[in-house]
């Protein structure tokens, strides 16, 4: 298995270099759409290969996607510039909002019902464990090893054990589509981590107001509803939009992504929480929600590719520097109590197959949501700049070993449904 991730990593290594040598002479006479058009390209074309390669050795897709992006990164090769990713930032949130629209359109409703005993159970679990043990671990850290001072500490602490609490949807979404993985498993993750983390978003966005400014406790309050209640109607208008005018649903998904980005900047709405309003109220309350999966499917892949590899790009390794024991120490007793807090509560959940052992690795990797909470929290706090730090380089060690806990988990779910 070294051997063979070695010998993948210096193919790689040697087919950027080779690349970027014939590009960067090219890039400083490109205007600004020349050099995004290029760098876009580079991009999508070495995360293709990158995720061929892995997958070729028995590695996710996306392993290679996030590896690749680290490489060209300005981390390791340089050949993108912190500007770079930047500009590109537009696509990783188009992608993300697709990811996004995806996830929401996994909650449907008829299902839900189903397993709604199971989903409160754990999130319940989730919600009474996680955030004290990972708050608690962030107090000590903070007072005793960087020697913070200050009644705002516990506080602070507080927010940060909501923050590491969070997941990504992106990476089980991007592997559930990579490994066509169907029934309860999937079903349950994307449920239970798609309704937690908006809980949390909430917990977190109301507390740090409270803290920041009590007078206005309220609006993030409001935020999260008119969010939740314009992408239920724009959801709704979609389907009805595409249903009249039926060919090139592909390009008008993109399109309507771009808007809605365009959009949530603009009137300052929650992107993630209006885009997953979109796909749940496009399967819940419309005629699209079979077809509306299949365009998704059929756009899903490259832009799967595009975000890892950028995602990967935008990856602090330096924050790694100094603080990556401690950031390796949160990781570690995150996963465990991950486990075990999922662990108790599907324990005396009866299903068809035996999830308590493994349903735990879905949540397992963070990103972007985990990133811009701790970028609020730092903004609010400016004087724990460390904890930004922390919190991102923690989310390295998770993005990268998320998937094969995730592929693992896989793999023990279809010996028991085969």
């Amino acid at each position: 298995m070294i051997k063979n991730l070695l010998f993948v990593l210096l193919f790689l290594f040697i087919f950027i270099l080779l690349v970027s040598f014939m590009m960067l002479p090219q890039l400083s006479s490109l205007n600004a759409a020349g050099r995004f058009t290029m760098l876009s390209g580079f991009a999508l074309l070495s995360a293709f290969i990158g995720g061929k390669l892995f997958s070729r050795f028995g590695f996710p897709k996306i392993v290679g996607y996030l590896v690749v992006g680290i490489l060209y990164g300005p981390s390791v090769l340089k050949i993108f510039n912190h500007s770079d990713i930047s500009n590109l930032n537009f696509v990783v949130q188009v992608s993300l909002g697709l990811i996004a629209v995806s996830a929401g359109s996994e909650l449907k409703i008829s299902e839900i019902k189903k397993t709604i005993g199971t989903v409160i159970k754990v999130i319940s679990v989730h919600l009474a464990i996680l955030p004290i043990v990972l708050g608690s671990l962030s107090f000590v850290l903070l007072k005793y090893y960087f020697s913070f001072t200050g009644g705002e500490i516990i506080i602070v602490s507080v927010l940060m054990g909501l923050v590491l609490t969070t997941a990504s949807p992106a990476v089980p979404m991007a592997m559930i589509s990579e490994f066509n993985l169907e029934g309860i498993f999937p079903r349950l993750t994307i449920t239970i981590l798609v309704i937690r983390d908006i809980l949390i978003i909430l917990f977190f966005s109301l507390i740090l107001s409270i803290s920041n400014n009590p007078e206005n406790a309220w609006m993030p309050l409001v935020k999260i509803s008119l969010s939740i209640g314009i992408g239920l109607l724009l959801g709704y208008l979609f389907s009805k939009f595409v249903s009249v005018f039926n060919s090139n649903s592909e390009l008008f998904l993109i399109v309507f992504l771009l808007l809605i980005y365009k959009i949530s900047i603009d009137l300052n709405f929650d992107y993630l929480i209006l885009t997953l309003s979109i796909g749940f109220a496009i399967e819940n309350y419309s005629t699209m929600g079979e077809k509306f999966l299949n365009i998704i499917n059929q756009s899903s892949m490259p832009l799967y590719a595009l975000f890892f590899s950028l995602a990967g790009a935008s990856l602090e390794i330096d924050a790694l520097h100094g603080i990556g024991f401690i950031a390796l120490l949160i990781v570690i007793v995150r996963i465990v109590f991950l486990y075990i807090s999922t662990y108790l509560p599907m324990k005396t959940v009866k299903t068809e197959l035996n999830l308590k052992h493994y349903l735990f690795a879905g949540f397992v990797p963070q990103a972007g949501v985990s990133i811009g909470l701790a970028l609020l929290l730092v903004n609010g706090f400016p004087q724990y700049k460390i904890i930004g730090e922390l919190i991102i380089a923690s989310a390295v060690f998770n993005e990268i070993i998320g998937p094969f806990i995730f592929k693992f988990a896989i793999n023990q779910y279809n010996n028991e449904v085969n």
